[in-house]
């Protein structure tokens, strides 16, 4: 099937790079590009700068090499499948057109060919990776699988920054929890990742006074609320973000390209000001109308899952 879509179909996964760092950045300078990376999370901004090394920047060569990433997701995607299947002891013959189903399954035959956003498929593919650790983990509790749970967040927050670092501290009490017991071998598998994960918040404090794996949490929290406010609109930044902006950083913060890439530098530092003005925003609409929240989240939830192939 995917000899003929590659073939006689035809794809198309040269990315519109929306939400991660200048492409050319990214291939001569990933280093410090990521240094004073602030709005994403690291790991596919790193992904895709030593792809683009590797193909020199052609985009053309990066569609490929990410045509065959995606395709090896889609095998692993069956693969899990087959195997929470099994867990469950569902019947061979519907084990096989289950597989069937999702190898003509359009959104991940899309998502296969069209990579937007660039981390849908992956994320697809560490969803069910995770939930098999946690079938298996409950059903056997083996150390590893729980290891594994643990090492799937890490990844997860490390590539999309509405996997937050702090659900594999959530995991880990929910886990202790059941077990009724201390394990230390879990306990230092837990902080290990937990304090990985942290890194890039900690980074991000150090350098931007931010505290989370994206400066710009205030923004995507805010942008729940319908209709959506203005300070969640990417481009609607005020005079005294950029004031703001000026007073808080260092002069050397404004000749650093990396930290700009094809915006201008006031701008890109300003974000972070206008995303806290967003944090505060959404913070009192939650706390005045919590069910307005949770009612909107469920819906984008439902609407952004279905989009991606869960």
């Amino acid at each position: 099937s995917r000899l003929v879509i590659f073939f006689y179909i035809g794809h198309n996964n040269i990315p519109d790079f929306f939400h991660f760092s200048d492409i050319n950045l990214l291939k001569d300078n990933l280093i410090e590009t990521l240094t004073y990376l602030h709005s994403q999370p690291l790991l596919l901004n790193f992904i895709i700068g030593i792809i683009l090394k590797i193909t020199d920047g052609n985009l053309n060569y990066f569609s490929y090499i990410f045509y065959f990433l995606n395709l090896s997701f889609s095998i692993g995607i069956i693969i899990y499948s087959q195997k929470i299947l099994k867990i469950f002891g569902i019947n061979k013959k519907l084990i096989f057109f289950i597989i069937i189903f999702l190898i003509i399954n359009p959104n991940i035959i899309y998502y296969e060919n069209y990579s937007n956003p660039l981390y849908a498929h992956l994320v697809c593919f560490l969803f069910f990776q995770l939930t098999y650790c946690l079938f298996k983990f409950f059903k056997e509790r083996i150390f590893k699988f729980e290891l594994y749970i643990y090492l799937n967040l890490l990844l997860l927050s490390s590539i999309w920054s509405a996997w937050q670092p702090y659900l594999i501290l959530i995991v880990y009490f929910l886990i202790s929890l059941i077990r009724r017991n201390f394990n230390k071998k879990s306990f230092i598998a837990f902080f290990i990742c937990f304090f990985i994960a942290l890194l890039p918040s900690i980074k991000n404090k150090i350098l931007f006074d931010s505290f989370s794996n994206s400066s710009w949490v205030g923004i995507y929290l805010s942008t729940v609320f319908v209709p959506e406010p203005e300070c969640a609109k990417h481009k609607y930044i005020k005079k005294i973000d950029i004031e703001n902006a000026k007073k808080k950083f260092p002069p050397k913060y404004f000749t650093i390209k990396s930290l700009w890439g094809d915006q201008s530098e006031e701008n890109n530092l300003a974000i972070i000001f206008k995303s806290k003005r967003c944090l505060e925003y959404a913070v009192n609409r939650i706390k005045n109308n919590p069910t307005e929240y949770i009612k909107n989240r469920l819906i984008q939830f439902i609407v952004s899952h279905s989009k991606f192939g869960f």
